[in-house]
């Protein structure tokens, strides 16, 4: 996750107290990751595709922000 410094760090600190802040780009990272995982292991699928419904609908909440 080159493209997303630092997004390892900021995730590894959540702690659920407050509300998580991401950047369009570390959800396009994590995007890219979830998508990856979707399509190689079928033992987690169900959590991952989760993961990424949520990242999809994070991505596209961002989206309708910036273009109203």
């Amino acid at each position: 996750m080159a493209e997303s410094f630092g997004l390892d760090r900021r995730i590894s600190n959540l702690s659920g107290k407050r509300k998580v802040g991401f950047y369009m780009w570390d959800l396009e990272c994590l995007e890219m990751v979830a998508l990856d995982l979707v399509s190689s292991a079928d033992n987690i699928k169900p959590a991952v595709e989760l993961l990424y419904s949520k990242i999809k609908k994070a991505i596209n909440f961002i989206e309708n922000q910036n273009n109203d």
